[in-house]
């Protein structure tokens, strides 16, 4: 195959060499020029591009490159493969072992839903019957296990304040020690529900499935919760509502201290990827965001 030259934009030129995609592209669509890629937005490194090929649109998935992900590459795929299937995800289209990329359909007239459409509560109910199903779906993933996930984030972090880590850590740890009885259960969890990676267009449909894990539906709940900021009020009535008549499996400070640990994780997550992290301000959002969760 003889590739002709990519239109790139300055996102995408910026963001290190993409010779390990081009060259993914020729293995994987032999015959087929790729006319254009253009880096997405989101994350704290670009992994993610859109890509032209024969007048079609794709994305890109890279790997993951400072171990982060729960899910390998080519677990990654074949998840994606068997929710597509069910309704819940775009189609996997090629994946390439070599530089273990993801070559994945995009969704022409599907966005990310925000914070604000979840708070107030337009797109709750069809939100909730998509974790429904997704949890419905078999299949045999690692168990959530927050301690080991926050133990690689520490023991890759590179914050100055050391103190501020260990503390994160330590509230996690004692959350774990009370509670992990609660979030064990069988489900297929996406564990990473921020609004960027739920998409909105003639139907919801997940993405991203580099932090699923098997878990009880408490784990998604809290995600959802957690990674989208919502209150007390707007937690409470996501439960209600995924549970309808029936009574949660989980107490109130069950479900609160879930949250506290998606909460936890997800500042971890950032210090261990950012050297320039405020841990200050980023203390004081995460108490401020504690107390809107926890309060009654």
């Amino acid at each position: 195959m003889k590739l002709q030259p990519l239109q790139m934009d300055n996102r995408a030129a910026q963001r290190g060499s993409l010779q390990p995609l081009i060259l993914a592209i020729a293995r994987m669509f032999d015959g087929v020029t790729a006319e254009q890629i253009e880096a997405l937005p989101g994350g704290t490194d670009a992994r993610s591009f859109k890509l032209q090929i024969d007048g079609r649109y794709l994305v890109a998935k890279l790997p993951e490159s400072r171990g982060g992900a729960i899910l390998a590459p080519r677990a990654q795929f074949e998840l994606s493969a068997r929710l597509a299937a069910a309704g819940l995800a775009p189609k996997p289209i090629a994946y390439d072992e070599a530089t273990q990329i993801q070559f994945v359909e995009m969704l022409q007239g599907h966005h990310p839903i925000t914070m604000d459409m979840l708070r107030n509560g337009r797109i709750m109910d069809p939100i909730v019957a998509l974790l429904q199903r997704l949890h419905s779906v078999q299949a045999s993933l690692r168990p959530y296990d927050p301690i080991t996930f926050a133990s690689n984030y520490v023991g890759n972090q590179r914050a100055k304040d050391v103190a501020a880590v260990n503390s994160r850590f330590e509230e996690l740890a004692l959350i774990a020690e009370q509670d992990a009885a609660a979030w064990a259960g069988t489900s297929i969890c996406h564990n990473d529900l921020h609004g960027a990676n739920i998409l909105l267009g003639t139907s919801l449909q997940l993405i991203d499935f580099e932090y699923a894990v098997q878990a009880a539906p408490i784990v998604d709940l809290a995600s959802l919760a957690a990674m989208n900021d919502l209150t007390s009020t707007q937690a409470q009535s996501l439960v209600r509502r995924y549970y309808g008549d029936q009574a949660a499996p989980f107490s109130a400070r069950e479900f609160r201290n879930a949250v506290r640990v998606q909460q936890l994780l997800a500042e971890l997550w950032k210090i261990a990827r950012s050297e320039n992290i405020d841990l200050q301000q980023s203390e004081t959002a995460a108490k401020e965001h504690s107390w809107r969760v926890r309060s009654q």
